[in-house]
């Protein structure tokens, strides 16, 4: 957060409007990513993380992300074996 924090000082990036109301309900406003794998993209094509994390800590942390989501795609579910398996 501070490293973020400094580059946008640094690069002179301005913050946004301040938000008035419930930001759920705001579409006009950036989102996070909402799942690792929309995080894994959007961190593999950030400048920002390779400049504020260095180049070998930001492909450190990529893969341990990717990693964890190549686990999470192999693991079968309950709900997937009773719905899948009733269909075949």
């Amino acid at each position: 957060m501070i490293g973020a924090g400094l580059y946008g000082i640094e690069h002179k990036i301005p913050l946004p409007d301040e938000l008035k109301g419930n930001a759920y309900n705001q579409d006009a406003i950036e989102r996070i990513p909402s799942s690792l794998h929309e995080a894994i993209l959007t961190w593999k094509e950030s400048d920002v993380v390779k400049e504020v994390l260095g180049e070998d800590v930001a492909k450190h942390y990529l893969h341990a992300a990717q990693s964890e989501q190549n686990d999470f795609d192999s693991y079968v579910t309950t709900w997937e074996r009773s719905r899948y398996f009733e269909q075949s």
